[in-house]
C-alpha cells in the first residue's frame, strides 16, 4: 500500500542545499596560494643568481674592484624578477576565481541531479496512488453494482409474482406484465437524477401500478443518486395506499426498510 513519500536522499539533498545557500563568497588570499608561492621562491632565487652574476659582469668591467654602480645594476637585475613575480599575480587570481566557480557549478549539478531523481521518484509514487485509488474505486463499484443487481433481482422476481392485476385492500391495481416491467426498466435506466426516478415512479403510480412494486424500484434507482431513506414526513404522496389520511402503509415501509438493508 502506497504509504506517504519519502525521499531516498532527502539527507543529501538538504545538505547540498544548505552547501550553496551558506557558501562563503570568494576571497583570494596571495600569501595563502600555494603557486603563488612556488612563483615567489622560483623568481626570488632566479633574481638573485641574475643580481650576482650582473654584479660579477659590472666588477670585471671596473677593474675586479666592487662600485656603486655593479651594486645599482645587480639590484636593478633582482628587482625585475621581483616585478615579474607580480606580474603573475592577476593570472593567479582568475586561476582561484575559476577553481572557487567551478566548485560553485559543481555543487549545483550535484543538486539538480538529485531533485531531479526526487521528482522522478514522487511522480513514480503519485502514479502508484493513483492506481491504488483506482482498483479501490473500481472494487467498490464493483460491490456497488453487485448490490444493486441483487436489489433489483429481488424486486423484479417478485413483481413477476404478481402476475395479473394485485389487489391491496379495496384497491385494484394494473396488470403489470414481462413488457411493462421492461419498459418502466428503461426509463428508469434513462434517469438522470432523483428527480427524474421521481417522476418516473410518479407516472407508474398513476398508471395504477402497486405502490409496493413502485417502492421496489425507486429504491433501486434512487440510490444511485444518493438516495437515502426517508423520513415518513419526507415519503413522495405516491408511496402511500391510503392518500385521504395522508400515511404510509405498513407493506411499503417494510419495502423500504427491506431495500436500505
Amino acid at each position: 500500500m502506497a504509504g506517504q513519500y519519502q525521499f531516498g536522499k532527502q539527507k543529501e539533498l538538504d545538505e547540498l542545499t544548505d552547501r550553496i545557500l551558506n557558501r562563503e563568497k570568494f576571497s583570494y588570499d596571495l600569501n595563502g596560494d600555494a603557486f603563488y608561492n612556488q612563483y615567489k621562491d622560483k623568481f626570488t632565487q632566479q633574481g638573485k643568481l641574475a643580481m650576482m652574476d650582473t654584479m660579477g659582469q659590472a666588477a670585471a668591467l671596473t677593474g675586479g674592484y666592487g662600485s656603486s654602480y655593479a651594486q645599482r645594476v645587480g639590484q636593478q637585475t633582482y628587482q625585475g624578477y621581483l616585478q615579474g613575480l607580480n606580474d603573475k599575480v592577476p593570472e593567479l587570481y582568475q586561476l582561484a576565481l575559476d577553481n572557487y566557480d567551478r566548485q560553485g557549478d559543481a555543487l549545483t549539478q550535484q543538486y539538480g541531479l538529485l531533485a531531479d531523481l526526487d521528482a522522478k521518484d514522487y511522480s513514480r509514487h503519485r502514479d502508484a496512488v493513483a492506481d491504488q485509488q483506482y482498483q479501490q474505486q473500481m472494487a467498490y463499484q464493483k460491490e456497488r453494482d453487485a448490490v444493486a443487481d441483487a436489489q433489483w433481482n429481488k424486486q423484479f422476481n417478485a413483481s413477476k409474482t404478481g402476475g395479473g392485476a394485485t389487489d391491496n385492500g379495496d384497491t385494484k391495481y394494473t396488470d403489470f406484465g414481462y413488457e411493462e416491467q421492461q419498459k418502466w426498466d428503461e426509463e428508469f435506466q434513462e434517469a438522470k437524477s432523483l428527480a427524474d426516478v421521481e417522476r418516473i415512479a410518479d407516472r407508474m403510480e398513476q398508471a395504477g401500478i402497486d405502490p409496493i412494486i413502485v417502492a421496489n424500484w425507486y429504491e433501486v434507482y434512487a440510490k444511485k443518486f444518493g438516495y437515502e431513506q426517508p423520513k415518513l414526513k419526507e415519503t413522495p404522496s405516491w408511496m402511500s395506499l391510503n392518500k385521504t389520511s395522508g400515511g404510509i402503509s405498513n407493506s411499503i415501509l417494510n419495502a423500504i426498510k427491506r431495500q436500505g438493508g
